[in-house]
């Protein structure tokens, strides 16, 4: 199951990333810890200096940096997925 917080959010709530990290992922991890919805295998990790973190292709995630942060990403598209990969990032975007 994928937990983008739309079912969470209240709709007096815009979408940003303040309210998300204030009030949506609170009552995710409370659904979660109430057994109301099953392990969603959710992790939450503070990132310490010269550590990386690896997330793979597909996997929803969200951040918050907590102090003056450098991110580095990359995201790679191989020319033969070209295709699969946009359909399927214009779809997650409705």
């Amino acid at each position: 199951r994928q937990v983008k917080g739309y079912e969470y959010r209240r709709k007096s709530e815009d979408g940003e990333a303040a309210t998300y990290f204030s009030y949506v992922v609170p009552r995710i991890l409370r659904a979660e810890a109430e057994k109301k919805v099953r392990d969603m295998g959710i992790r939450e990790v503070i990132q310490e200096p010269g550590e990386v973190i690896y997330v793979p292709g597909g996997w929803y995630h969200a951040v918050l940096n907590i102090t003056h942060t450098v991110a580095v990403t990359q995201n790679f598209c191989a020319r033969a997925q070209f295709l699969k990969i946009w359909r399927h990032a214009r779809k997650g975007r409705k």
